[in-house]
């Protein structure tokens, strides 16, 4: 009933993947995190009293994985990440 040329597609895998996040805001590699996100790390810990090493491993994660990106995009800088992490 179809042969491989009926059922290719005009545009690349992609192409496709591109369009669609296109249709979500924020969805793009360039927003992935913000300072917000960092902040709010922060301040949960502040306010959850950090006391085993488990919770402690839990933030760091968290603090690490937002930012190390904030960090690779340029978003801040290594002395400024630094700096809040002094603040934790």
């Amino acid at each position: 009933p179809y042969n491989d040329s009926q059922l290719a597609l005009p545009y690349s895998y992609d192409d496709w993947k591109r369009a669609v996040i296109s249709l979500y805001p924020g969805a793009d590699a360039a927003t992935k995190y913000s300072m917000a996100d960092l902040d709010q790390i922060m301040g949960k810990a502040a306010r959850t009293n950090i006391k085993t090493i488990g919770q402690f491993a839990d933030y760091y994660r968290k603090f690490y994985q937002v930012s190390k990106w904030l960090t690779d995009s340029g978003q801040i800088g290594s002395l400024e990440r630094d700096h809040v992490s002094e603040m934790a």
